[in-house]
């Protein structure tokens, strides 16, 4: 069988149609081998990525040859920063779709968007869907130009059952300039949970320098693993602007890499957000690393990573169980104590004596005063003339000096004539 090359899909589309029939295209980013077929197109194909019917005799189309991913290029995708993307994209997704769940590499290139693009998982409800592109910062969707909030939608409109699960996202980055939320996860009324997803080596950017510039929102999401670069803003000062990672209603989920350049790199708020497990994230030039705001938050924990904030490394005004191991406290200019006043609600620190424990001032007597460090304190009183010592209000077994155990958010009061010494330590 003789092999026919052409330079453009229309040369292609209009060669004989002569059983069995293949064909090589050099059409710049189309290339590839097609052979002829018979029969109604199996697919709608819009972009001519993989199917093109023939324009000499109906009944008759070119399919492309191959195995594996299909290549954004050959939807006809622009990588060079000029022409919108989006119908390419949302072409290749319902291709992939209908080809039972195909996945879509995006090759190295900063690819322009003017509309929202959208992951719509109906099709892969089920069974999952891989994107993935050359590296974090040489494959790139650019949303500069989206108006919309979100810039991106991961979503799944499905009936009776929206669940969507094993979408999977590798080595690429996505940057927008939104005062907004530049990539989202699941509707923002929970009706869609997102189940088991994976992103690895993949960067998110905010450029917007406003207050309610978000990186990453996600809704709903469950048993998911997130290996990411999410920063908000231009530059490193950023003017404690935004939030890199906002989590609504998410549950057991493995988090790692950077989250930063914001006013907070993670905020926990709305629905249930509960054991997820944050491994030693870098969260830096921020005014605050973790914001909890929610009482429905609880069992999270957060192990090591660097702590590097102006103001504080956490601030915790609702939630229980949230468990802080060994972290690295950075604070830069301003940076004042890893706990906010009143911010230490359900906060437990274990820090093996890296973040310094400095006793409160004693108070009048009788006066109760608060362990607002997040950690367990370890009170040692002496001296001067004390009757009573009460913890949370009750009386500590009759002892009046010695040593004794203060958990976090527990209250002590000492009741004295002549005032003691005190000093707490981890």
């Amino acid at each position: 069988m003789a092999v026919t090359t052409v330079a453009s899909r229309s040369a292609l589309k209009g060669l004989p149609t002569t059983l069995p029939s293949s064909a090589i295209l050099t059409e710049t980013g189309r290339e590839g081998t097609f052979v002829l077929r018979s029969g109604a197109v199996p697919f709608s194909d819009v972009q001519e990525g993989i199917i093109l019917p023939s324009t000499v005799t109906s009944g008759y189309y070119w399919e492309r040859v191959f195995s594996g991913a299909a290549n954004l290029l050959w939807f006809g995708a622009d990588p060079t920063y000029t022409s919108d993307n989006w119908g390419k994209f949302q072409d290749a997704l319902t291709v992939c779709a209908t080809m039972a769940d195909v996945p879509l590499y995006i090759p190295e290139g900063r690819y322009k968007f003017t509309t929202a693009p959208q992951i719509l998982m109906n099709a892969f409800r089920t069974e999952g869907l891989l994107i993935y592109g050359d590296g974090q910062q040489r494959t790139i969707l650019d949303l500069r130009t989206v108006t919309t909030s979100p810039n991106m939608t991961v979503r799944c409109t499905s009936t009776p059952v929206p669940d969507n699960y094993y979408l999977t996202v590798r080595d690429l980055g996505i940057v927008g300039d939104i005062d907004g939320v530049v990539l989202q996860l699941g509707e923002d009324n929970f009706a869609d949970p997102v189940n088991m997803p994976r992103f690895q080596n993949v960067t998110v950017q905010n450029f917007a320098k406003v207050t309610g510039a978000i990186g990453v929102k996600m809704n709903y999401v469950v048993g998911g693993w997130f290996d990411m670069q999410v920063n908000c803003g231009e530059t490193a000062e950023n003017d404690g602007l935004g939030t890199a990672l906002q989590l609504r209603q998410c549950q057991f989920n493995h988090f790692f890499g950077s989250y930063g350049t914001a006013q907070f790199s993670l905020k926990l708020q709305d629905g249930v957000n509960a054991s997820n497990v944050f491994n030693c994230l870098d969260m830096e030039n921020v005014e605050t690393c973790v914001k909890i705001v929610n009482g429905n938050v609880s069992a999270n924990t957060f192990i090591g990573g660097q702590w590097s904030y102006t103001d504080t490394g956490i601030d915790a005004v609702a939630g229980v169980s949230t468990l802080v191991i060994n972290p690295t406290p950075a604070p830069i200019t301003g940076g004042t104590s890893f706990v906010a006043a009143a911010g230490y609600t359900g906060v437990t620190i274990e820090s093996r004596g890296v973040l310094p424990m400095t006793a409160p001032t004693l108070p009048a007597s009788g006066v109760a005063t608060t362990n607002e460090t997040g950690r367990r304190a370890n009170v040692a009183i002496w001296g001067g003339t004390v009757s009573a010592i009460t913890i949370n209000g009750y009386p500590y077994s009759g002892i009046n000096t010695g040593f004794l155990t203060l958990e976090p958010g527990e209250t002590i009061a000492v009741t004295y004539g002549t005032a003691p010494s005190w000093v707490w330590r981890e």
